[in-house]
């Protein structure tokens, strides 16, 4: 034990360390670049202020090494937040409309409500919450009109990739996104064996993510890493807002599957066009389901029992 904390304590020598030479050479190019002594009060950062002047020791100080290590830890902090908040978006664990507290999300990763709120910030860039006054983080609601634009976004990109991937793609990626399918088709497989075949949370969960893989992986095998950024917001946003729409039973997971298999068998033929056009029957065949599941809960609210 005692030669674990040894070892433990040299770690945190080492980052301190390091974080002080940032801290000189901060000085350095602060001396070098005339900053006067009141930089925070003339337009200039405030943390370079405190390295001005009369203050040079502070920043050199334990005290500033430990600003520097705990900002280093909140940014760790928030995309670990980020990543967990996105996680249970895709998932369904937060209804539109309803509120994601920084205090509570904080007590459950065991972090301060500040790298809560930085995740929150991204996760409302990205469109997936509203930043409301009075109320802080609200998951946003969208209806049919959106979702459409959602879709036609993906209809505009996902096929022109899948024909790329048809062409470019390796065997490699191939197997991987082979694999992918295969795990889609084991969960269909479970949840058809049922006497009642509806997917419960945890299946819906692990049926989007391999979902959401496998669009991915078709993408990234095209070879344009600008369209991987393009859709992965696309992708994402339209898991998080259509699938409660409609859920997952086995009727939608086989069919879902059988597409997956159509732009699978092409790009492994090397047959751009029908990779193109088997994503694109795809993509429009997700918009119908989820209209019609629109459709179907506004028909059911008013309907007299």
């Amino acid at each position: 034990m005692a030669g674990e904390q040894d070892r433990r304590n040299s770690q945190v020598f080492r980052s301190i360390y390091g974080a002080g030479c940032v801290a000189m050479r901060i000085c350095e190019f602060i001396d070098s670049s005339g900053i006067p002594a009141n930089a925070g009060s003339v337009g200039y950062p405030a943390s370079m202020a405190i390295g001005c002047g009369g203050y040079r020791r502070r920043l050199k100080s334990i005290d500033f090494c430990s600003f520097l290590l705990n900002r280093a830890m909140n940014t760790t902090h928030a995309q670990a937040a980020y990543q967990h908040l996105r996680d249970r978006l895709i998932a369904g664990e937060f209804a539109p409309g309803s509120r994601i507290r920084y205090g509570p999300i904080g007590r459950e990763l065991g972090i301060s409500a500040t790298p809560v709120r930085e995740a929150i910030g991204l996760l409302a860039n990205e469109g997936f919450v509203e930043l409301v006054p009075q109320l802080g983080a609200v998951v946003r609601s969208i209806g049919a009109e959106e979702l459409v634009e959602l879709y036609e976004v993906r209809e505009a990109i996902e096929p022109y990739a899948a024909s790329k991937a048809a062409i470019r793609s390796t065997p490699t990626q191939q197997q991987t996104i082979a694999r992918t399918l295969k795990r889609m088709r084991d969960i269909a497989a479970k949840v058809k064996r049922r006497k009642k075949p509806l997917a419960n949370v945890d299946e819906c969960l692990e049926f989007e993510k391999a979902d959401l893989a496998f669009h991915m992986l078709v993408i990234n095998s095209g070879g344009n890493q600008m369209m991987v950024r393009l859709s992965e917001n696309s992708n994402t946003l339209t898991r998080v807002f259509a699938t409660p729409r409609h859920g997952y039973d086995d009727a939608i997971m086989a069919a879902t599957c059988d597409d997956h298999q159509r732009v699978l068998d092409a790009i492994i033929a090397g047959d751009s066009d029908e990779a193109a056009k088997a994503m694109q029957r795809h993509i429009r065949a997700g918009l119908e389901i989820t209209l019609e599941a629109i459709q179907s809960q506004q028909t059911e609210r008013w309907e007299i029992k």
